[in-house]
């Protein structure tokens, strides 16, 4: 969801508000410069994920508290129309997501480019290592692998210099391994 005339402070008072009733909501943090201070701030400034039925969620919208809150809504095919709903992001790709940008590592970087990030490519699985179980499409940026994840267009983080040998293709349902290269 999005989240009118958004700061961080507001964002922070807003996702506890909601902790305290008991929505699950997730904001992406990450440490900025700020002044002399280093600062755990939201790394997109209108930016939170609410885990709940949309029934739910549209009575918390009712409460004054949440009125700045608004649905992501996003464009889906109709009998030769088109029509609009509020975003919904599978269990697994949030899941993914909230495990990758809970890290503060080197290797995890927002992309801005949305048109990039959101292209078609092969779905994978990484194998190994930190990222062990988290899913994305396999993208080159700036002649690495990377895995991305990408939430329709409105988000997207990329897991940099991924090697290929911890990946594990998917193609319909099913994983592939990938060749292994032998020196």
């Amino acid at each position: 969801m999005r989240v009118r005339y958004s700061s961080a402070p507001r964002m922070l008072a807003l996702r506890d508000e909601l902790n305290r009733i008991g929505c699950e909501c997730y904001i992406p943090m990450e440490y900025r410069q700020i002044g002399e201070h280093t600062k755990f701030v939201p790394r997109i400034s209108n930016l939170i994920f609410l885990h709940a039925p949309y029934t739910y969620i549209s009575q918390i919208k009712q409460q004054p508290e949440f009125i700045n809150l608004s649905y992501i809504m996003h464009n889906v095919p109709f009998e030769k129309t088109k029509t609009s709903e509020a975003l919904y992001v599978p269990e697994k790709m949030m899941n993914d997501f909230i495990r990758v940008t809970n890290e503060q590592n080197e290797q995890v970087v927002f992309l801005d480019n949305m048109d990039f990030a959101c292209k078609p490519g092969a779905h994978v699985k990484i194998t190994e290592g930190a990222f062990a179980g988290v899913e994305g499409v396999v993208k080159s940026i700036k002649k690495h692998l990377c895995v991305v994840l990408p939430i329709k267009g409105v988000v997207a983080v990329a897991i940099t210099n991924v090697p290929k040998k911890n990946l594990m293709y998917i193609k319909d349902g099913s994983e592939t391994e990938t060749e292994t290269e032998t020196t």
